[in-house]
C-alpha cells in the first residue's frame, strides 16, 4: 500500500477562522446578533469569518466569543493569534529600523518627488516588497506618471485587477505611511497643504496654479488627499463643487460650507453687474453681496475671488474696477461700435461717452440697477476700448474700429428710418425733417415724443437748437446751412422765436428742482431742460454730504443730465416722492441736494 499523504497544514489565520466559524454555529445565534453581543456592527463578524476577507478577529475577541457561545478555545488557535501578532510586530520594527537608518528620502526640490520616494519605500516594507507592477499602478494612482490622478476602476483596468485590489494596496501603503509618519520629513508636502487650507473659497484651479513649483507634476488635490491619509491629525481641506455662473461647474477649494456659498454669490452678482453697466467696481459687488448674504464680507475676500473668477480682468490702476474683456462683447461694447460704424470715422471719447450715456437706461426692476450706474466713467470707458481686439485707437481719445460692421443691421423701426433722412440731408437733419416717419406703433410724431426718441438715441446727437446729426460724422458747411434754413423756415411758419438762457444768481449758485415720476424713477435719469439751465454750468460737482462722492453734469446741446449720481441719490430718486431741489455752485463746484415732499416747486435763481 502506498503512504497516506499528510493533510496540508493550515496557515495562523485559517486556523483562527475555521475556531471562529464553529463557535459561532455553537452559540446557535444569528451572525448579526453575536455581532451585536461582541459590542461591534451587525456585519462585523462576518467579515472575519469569511473566506474572501483576510482580517480575523483579536486575541481578546476570540476570548469573548468562547465565553458567550461557551465554547472551548484551544491553544493551537491562541498560538495562532499571536504569531500573527509577532509578524505584524516584527514588521513595522523593521521598517521602522530601515526607516530610521538610511532609507529616508533624500532633500526633495517638490512634492513629486516626495510622493515618489515615500510610495517606493512603503512597497520595499509591505509584506517584503511588491513587485514592480504594483508600484506602477500606485504611481498612475496618485498622478506621479504625468496624469492627472487615476480613479481605482482606472488603474483596476489599465493592470488588469480588479477595483477592490487597487483600494486594498492603496489602503496598506498609506497605513504603514502614517504608522512612521512623525519620522517623515515632508516640507514641501506639509507647505502645499498649509497653503491649500489658507486658500478659502478659491477655485481649485487657481490655488493650483500658484503652487506649481512646489507640486511638480502631481495634481494639487491627489496631494491634499496624500497627506490627509498618512497624517490625519491635520485639519481637513476639502475639495467642493461650486456653480460659479452660468452653467459651469468649476472645483473649489474650501473648509467651510459658507466658503463655496460666497464664491457662488460673488460671482453670479459680478456678472449681473458687468451685464448691467459692462464694468464693475468692486465697493458696488461688495454692497451687493452683503445684502445678498445677509452680513458683511471683507473686502480682501472679494478681491481674492474676484482674481480667481475665469475671464475677470482690472481696468485701469489698482484693483477698483474690473469686467470681463477678451473676446466677448458686452451690451455697451456693441452700442458703441455702433455709434463708430455710423460714424464713418474715428470718434473722440467724449463724444461717444455722451452717446452711450443715453443708451444705459435700463427698467428698474433690473436687480443690478439698484447698485450701480448703467455705465462707468469715461476713463473707465476708455480702458475698456484700449483693452478690446474691436476697436483701435487713432489719435490721443478717438477710437474707430478694426472691422466693418453692418450698423443698419443693429438698427430696427423708425432709428433705421431716422438714420436715413440724416443720410439723406449729408448726415445733418432738422427735427421738421423727421415728423412725417412712421412710428412703430402707427401714431404720428408729436414734438415731445420725437426729441426724446432723438435724445434715446446715442448714435444722433443734437448740434444746435432744432438740429441733429450722425454723431461723430464730419459735416459739410453746405449740408449745415441747408439744415439751418430749413429750421429758420419751420419756426417762421409755426412763428416761434428763440428765446434767452436762464443765468447763474449773484452767488454762483444755480437752484433747480426736478419731480420724482414714474419714468424718471424707472430710468434713474436725472435730466434738467436745456432752457432752463444756465450755460456753462456743466462739469464735476462733489458732494461733501456724501463722503465726498463726485457727479458730473453734462451738456450735450439737448438736455443737461446728472451722471455718476452716487448710491444714496440713487435710493432718494427711486424711493422717494415729491422732488429733488439741486444747488449747485459753479464757483466751488460743490453739489448740494435735499429731497422735498412738497408739490411746491422752486424754480432755479
Amino acid at each position: 500500500m502506498g503512504q497516506r499523504e499528510q493533510p496540508e497544514a493550515l496557515s495562523p489565520r485559517e486556523v483562527i477562522k475555521k475556531w471562529s466559524r464553529e463557535a459561532w454555529k455553537a452559540s446557535g445565534k444569528r451572525q448579526s446578533v453575536l455581532s451585536e453581543l461582541l459590542g461591534m456592527p451587525s456585519t462585523w463578524l462576518g467579515m472575519r469569518i469569511s473566506t474572501a476577507n483576510s482580517a480575523v478577529l483579536s486575541l481578546d475577541m476570540l476570548q469573548k466569543l468562547a465565553s458567550i457561545a461557551r465554547y472551548e478555545l484551544p491553544r493551537e488557535v491562541i498560538e495562532a493569534r499571536k504569531a500573527l501578532d509577532e509578524r505584524r510586530d516584527h514588521a513595522q520594527a523593521r521598517t521602522s529600523q530601515i526607516w530610521d537608518q538610511d532609507s529616508l528620502p533624500p532633500e526633495s526640490e517638490s512634492v513629486e518627488d516626495e510622493l515618489k520616494g515615500l510610495i517606493e519605500l512603503a512597497h520595499q516594507h509591505v509584506r517584503g516588497g511588491t513587485t514592480d507592477r504594483l508600484n506602477a499602478f500606485m504611481r498612475q494612482r496618485f498622478g506621479l506618471d504625468g496624469s492627472s490622478g487615476a480613479t481605482l476602476a482606472e488603474v483596476g483596468d489599465a493592470f488588469g485587477v480588479t477595483r477592490e485590489r487597487v483600494r486594498q494596496v492603496e489602503q496598506k501603503m498609506l497605513y504603514r505611511l502614517a504608522q512612521i509618519a512623525g519620522k517623515l520629513a515632508t516640507p514641501k508636502l506639509d507647505e502645499v497643504h498649509r497653503r491649500a487650507a489658507l486658500s478659502r473659497g478659491m477655485p481649485l484651479t487657481c490655488v493650483e496654479g500658484e503652487r506649481k513649483p512646489l507640486l511638480g507634476n502631481t495634481p494639487l488635490k491627489e496631494a491634499i488627499r496624500f497627506h490627509e491619509a498618512i497624517r490625519p491629525g491635520h485639519p481637513e481641506v476639502r475639495i467642493e463643487q461650486s456653480l460659479i455662473y452660468g452653467h459651469v461647474n468649476l472645483p473649489v477649494l474650501c473648509v467651510e460650507p459658507e466658503d463655496t456659498r460666497l464664491v457662488q454669490v460673488t460671482s453670479t452678482c459680478a456678472r449681473k453687474l458687468v451685464s448691467f453697466a459692462g464694468a464693475c467696481m468692486v465697493n458696488d459687488l461688495r454692497a451687493f453681496i452683503e445684502d445678498q448674504l445677509g452680513g458683511a464680507v471683507g473686502q480682501a475676500e472679494i478681491l481674492r475671488i474676484v482674481d480667481s473668477l475665469p475671464d475677470a480682468a482690472w481696468l485701469g490702476d489698482g484693483k477698483r474696477w474690473f469686467w470681463y474683456g477678451g473676446d466677448d462683447t458686452s451690451g455697451l461694447l456693441n452700442r458703441a461700435a455702433l455709434i463708430v460704424s455710423l460714424a464713418q470715422c474715428p470718434v473722440d471719447i467724449e463724444s461717444l461717452y455722451a452717446g452711450l450715456a443715453r443708451e444705459t437706461r435700463r427698467p428698474r426692476d433690473s436687480e443690478a440697477a439698484s447698485y450701480c450706474d448703467p455705465i462707468p466713467p469715461m476713463r473707465i470707458v476708455q480702458a475698456m476700448l484700449d483693452d478690446h481686439p474691436m476697436f483701435r485707437r487713432r489719435k490721443a481719445s478717438s477710437f474707430e474700429l478694426c472691422a466693418p460692421l453692418d450698423a443698419q443691421g443693429h438698427l430696427s423701426g423708425y432709428y433705421n428710418l431716422m438714420v436715413e433722412t440724416l443720410e439723406g440731408h449729408g448726415g445733418v437733419a432738422a427735427r421738421s425733417d423727421f415728423m412725417g416717419l412712421p412710428r412703430d406703433d402707427g401714431e404720428a410724431w408729436s414734438k415731445d415724443s420725437l426729441g426724446m426718441a432723438l435724445y434715446m438715441a446715442g448714435f444722433i446727437e443734437r448740434i444746435g437748437d432744432s438740429l441733429y446729426a450722425i454723431r461723430g460724422r464730419e459735416i459739410t458747411d453746405a449740408a449745415m446751412q441747408a439744415a439751418r434754413n430749413r429750421v429758420l423756415k419751420h419756426y417762421s411758419e409755426q412763428g416761434v422765436g428763440f428765446g434767452p438762457r436762464p443765468t447763474l444768481g449773484p452767488d454762483g449758485v444755480a437752484v433747480v428742482t426736478l419731480e420724482i415720476t414714474p419714468s424718471v424713477q424707472r430710468n434713474r435719469n436725472i435730466a434738467f431742460k436745456r432752457h432752463e439751465m444756465p450755460a456753462d454750468i456743466d462739469g464735476e460737482y462733489e458732494m461733501p454730504a456724501y463722503g465726498g462722492h463726485t457727479c458730473r453734469l453734462v451738456d450735450d446741446e439737448h438736455s443737461v443730465r446728472l451722471v455718476a449720481l452716487g448710491r444714496d441719490l440713487t435710493d432718494a430718486l427711486v424711493d422717494g416722492q415729491g422732488y429733488l431741489r439741486f444747488e449747485f455752485d459753479t464757483n466751488k463746484r460743490v453739489l448740494q441736494w435735499s429731497l422735498n415732499a412738497d408739490s411746491a416747486r422752486n424754480d432755479h435763481a
